[in-house]
């Protein structure tokens, strides 16, 4: 029931979504679904930590518009746990259609033992006791069935009397057998044993299949022998039946023309790798069907676990952007702030220079964004909007976040009221800064790596410690 309940949740937000006006322009049926159900979970939560992620987002993506941004973000999310929900409610239904249960416990009070013959079985249950479950399971041994002098004979004597019916097999009477018959080796739901024993062998094989080219349509008569056996006891059962060719029906003729045909592809494709099922037998079509097992509580389960995990695990994979974002600032800020000293005591403007830097960075070959020349590109854009050098400053500071471009853009925003004297000594002074702690965190992950090769290392020395000692003490007969 819960799967259709699934199902028809997500096919109706699928229908709405396919006729929504704010994803009209949207081709995708997936991404309709992901900013449909943006739009209305964000009517719905307005309180969500929308500004939290818009922050972190306008971080990583300072060219694009912090609320695009953000829609982007989670309708990719939300399509995709979508898309593993609908995946394991579809794949849930497909496996339902065959449940396979095995009850091991009849009416809640018995087992049942195990034939003779069949050895004695372990279980392994678990104890309810009233409402409280026992967390260790009871492993309960379970012998096959004995069965007394008394109960045999009375099993010999039935044995006797459903003998002939047993072996009729798909013929209506002893008297008159066409088709194969049933030499059971052991009579059903009993522990007897049968040894068959016949007159005529090359018409009747032990298996009870008949030799249809010996076999004649005016009937011969063969006597069969049950030797009827359990443990110790034995009795030995005689009766005749008349043997004719077989009739076939047209389905019997069309099974035996598929079974001639996968005997004639068998014998002659031994030596390939595939065995090819017969297409066609005379000018009918066959098509195969092979069942399949019901998966369907592990596959929705599963699913839609991971798309729920998939849905969260996007936010740990904002931080780890966020976490190589602030890695990189500050990888290049050394060469910032050099480039200031250098072109604003080459006579350029600070606003010059910043624009200098920009167009040199997009000249490099590399297609990798680098998050602190895309900032400074932004800060462009708010000076040719109009926003004061003061505030751009400030605001450059603001995004990036990081203590080392806030003092930067506090340097710069300070030049704006005192003029530039004495600019350039101070950002030489902190390029100078900035290039020794680079040195000192290139230095720290150095030593990172070679701590984490420290254990391959000992494991490799192991390999070779064992490839070098064990052939010598195998030649010392250790």
């Amino acid at each position: 029931m819960v799967y259709y309940v699934t199902l028809g949740i997500l096919l109706a937000i699928l229908v709405l979504s396919v006729g929504y006006q704010g994803a009209k322009d949207v081709k995708s049926y997936f991404d309709k679904i992901g900013v449909y159900l943006f739009d209305k979970i964000s009517l719905k939560a307005p309180s969500f930590n929308w500004e939290t992620k818009k922050q972190k987002l306008s971080m990583l993506y300072p060219m694009k518009e912090a609320q695009k941004s953000l829609k982007e973000y989670y309708c990719r999310k939300l399509k995709l746990t979508y898309a593993l929900i609908l995946a394991g409610t579809i794949l849930a239904l497909i496996f339902h259609i065959n449940p396979m249960v095995k009850g091991l416990i009849v009416d809640n009070s018995y087992i049942k033992r195990g034939e003779y013959g069949t050895g004695e079985e372990e279980v392994e249950l678990k104890v309810q006791i009233e409402e409280e479950t026992l967390s260790s399971p009871i492993v309960v041994e379970v012998e096959e069935r004995n069965y007394t002098d008394q109960e045999i004979e009375s099993m010999f004597q039935e044995s006797e009397e459903i003998l002939p019916t047993i072996i009729l097999g798909d013929n209506p009477s002893l008297d008159e057998v066409r088709e194969n018959i049933n030499l059971v080796k052991k009579i059903p739901n009993t522990p007897i044993q049968v040894e068959w024993m016949m007159e005529s062998e090359d018409l009747i094989d032990y298996d009870g299949s008949i030799n249809q080219e010996k076999a004649t349509q005016e009937g011969e008569v063969v006597k069969l022998s049950a030797m009827l056996s359990y443990e110790k006891q034995q009795k030995i059962y005689e009766f005749y039946i008349c043997v004719y060719a077989q009739t076939m029906s047209e389905e019997e003729q069309m099974v035996k023309e598929i079974q001639d045909e996968i005997a004639t592809i068998n014998h002659h494709t031994k030596e390939e790798e595939h065995f090819y099922l017969p297409e066609k037998v005379g000018d009918k079509k066959l098509v195969w069907i092979e069942e399949s097992q019901d998966m369907s509580k592990i596959s929705f389960l599963f699913l839609c676990f991971l798309g729920i995990v998939l849905f969260f695990a996007k936010d740990r994979e904002l931080v780890e952007q966020l976490e190589i974002r602030d890695h990189q600032l500050l990888l290049d800020y050394p060469d910032i702030v050099s480039k200031l000293s250098l072109l604003i005591h080459a006579g350029m403007t600070i606003t010059g220079s910043i624009e200098k830097i920009v167009q040199d960075s997009k000249k490099s070959k590399t297609d990798k964004l680098r998050y602190a020349y895309a900032e400074l590109e932004v800060t462009l854009y708010d000076l040719e909007r109009g926003v004061s050098k003061k505030e751009a400053f400030e605001r450059l500071g603001f995004r990036c976040g990081n203590s080392k471009y806030i003092k930067l853009c506090s340097l710069l925003s300070q030049n704006m009221q005192k003029g530039n004297k004495g600019l350039v000594k101070q950002l030489e002074e902190e390029a100078f800064l900035a290039f020794e702690e680079r040195k000192n965190v290139a230095k720290k992950l150095g030593e990172e790596a070679s701590t984490k090769m420290l254990l391959p290392m000992m494991l490799l020395l192991l390999v070779v410690l064992i490839i070098l000692v064990v052939p010598a003490f195998l030649s010392m007969n250790i």
